[in-house]
This record gives structure tokens, C-alpha cells and sequence, in this order.
């Protein structure tokens, strides 16, 4: 959970500005971090004890309580009250979440063994196999994480000054 702050703050950023500065990404980073810490080793002992217990405990578990993140960036809501306000995120939008993390989770999959194979065959290295699984998945999982802050935004009814939909097909250097 500690790693998604900078998406998060990010994504939140964009969506309300159109800009993206760095010095609120640290800031929210420090002022964060050490609360998503604690409450993510608390999650995790619980993903981990629903799993082992009914894999699909651990799921919807997971499901659930993967905004804590996104209300504690958003809302400015961390401990219980981020917590209570993630559960009633995960809660209304269930499926579309089970969805984004099926999609994800796939689309990971497949850019993963894509590159580990490509990685393998050209340079036999296993340093840079990891390294190719390490940066897709560090893509994948910020793109995850975007997908979930603009569901949350688009849940709490904040309206944002750019969509990244819209964005789509736009000319990255349209100033030129």
C-alpha cells in the first residue's frame, strides 16, 4: 500500500489541476506514509490469515480495503475513518473493482512473461529478466492505481478538470 501514494497523489492531482508537482507527491508521501505503513501490515496479516483460511475471504478482503490509500490521499482520511471510508468504497463498487484488479492482474501477466521471455532469449541474464518484471509491473500497478483514484473521484462525486479519457488521442506537445 506504501507505494501507491505517489500514484495516487498523482492521479488526484491531474484530475483537480492538470499538473502534476513533485513537491506534493514527497509531501504527501511523508505525510502519509506512516500511517498507510502501519494500517498495510494490519491488512496484509488479515489478506493473508482470509486466504489461508478461504481463498476467497482473502479476496474480497483485499477487494475491500485496496482504497485506504485513495481516501487517506483524497480525503485526507487515514486510521479508522479512512478505513471505514474505504470498506464503503469497496462495498458499492465490488465487481467494478474485481474487475480493474482481474484486468490488471492479466494484463501484468501477459506484459511480464512477454518480457521475461524477450529478456531471456536475447541476453540470458537473469538480472535483466528481473529487472524487465520489475518496471512492468511498477507500470501496471500505476495504472491500477490511476484506474481506482479516478473510480473513487468519479464515486465521491468530484468533478475533474481533466479526464484522462478525453485525453486519449490528444498531441502530447500541442504548445509546438
Amino acid at each position: 500500500m506504501f507505494i501507491q501514494i505517489p500514484f495516487a497523489n498523482m492521479a488526484l492531482q491531474y484530475a483537480r489541476t492538470g499538473e502534476v508537482k513533485t513537491s506534493k507527491v514527497y509531501g504527501d508521501l511523508l505525510r502519509y506514509g506512516f500511517s498507510i505503513y502501519v494500517v498495510s501490515i494490519l491488512f496484509a496479516f488479515l489478506i493473508t490469515l482470509g486466504s489461508m483460511l478461504f481463498l476467497l475471504l482473502g479476496l474480497i478482503l483485499l477487494i475491500l480495503f485496496q482504497s485506504v490509500v485513495v481516501t487517506a490521499v483524497v480525503d485526507d482520511k487515514t486510521g479508522w475513518q479512512g478505513v471505514k471510508q474505504s470498506f464503503a468504497f469497496g462495498k458499492a463498487h465490488f465487481f467494478k473493482l474485481l474487475g480493474w484488479m482481474l484486468l490488471f492482474v492479466l494484463g501484468d501477466f501477459i506484459v511480464s512473461f512477454i518480457l521475461s521471455f524477450i529478456a531471456i532469449a536475447t541476453t540470458n541474464l537473469t538480472l535483466i529478466a528481473n529487472l524487465a518484471l520489475a518496471i512492468s509491473t511498477a507500470l501496471t500497478l500505476s495504472l491500477f492505481v490511476f484506474a481506482v483514484t479516478y473510480q473513487y473521484l468519479d464515486w465521491i462525486q468530484d468533478e475533474p478538470v481533466n479526464d484522462p479519457a478525453e485525453d486519449v488521442g490528444q498531441p502530447v506537445l500541442s504548445n509546438f
